[in-house]
């Protein structure tokens, strides 16, 4: 589906630059789409690492962790 053609953009993107935040972001919408929470999780600590400013990308990290989902 639409989704998972958009994961496979941004593996894509992410193979040739993994310093992307934006990129990492996008990763884990669609992760978190698909109800794959720990790989999202994975991808949002990696956007985190990498734009620690960015607030949006926090705030869903700790929703995930809310709801449950694996916490370092």
């Amino acid at each position: 589906g639409d989704l998972e053609s958009a994961a496979d953009w941004d593996l894509a993107s992410l193979a040739v630059d993994d310093t992307d935040a934006t990129v990492w972001f996008n990763l884990a919408t669609v992760y978190d789409r698909l109800d794959e929470y720990e790989r999202a999780v994975d991808a949002l600590e990696r956007a985190c690492e990498l734009d620690p400013r960015d607030e949006t990308a926090r705030a869903r990290l700790k929703r995930l962790w809310r709801e449950g989902v694996t916490e370092p």
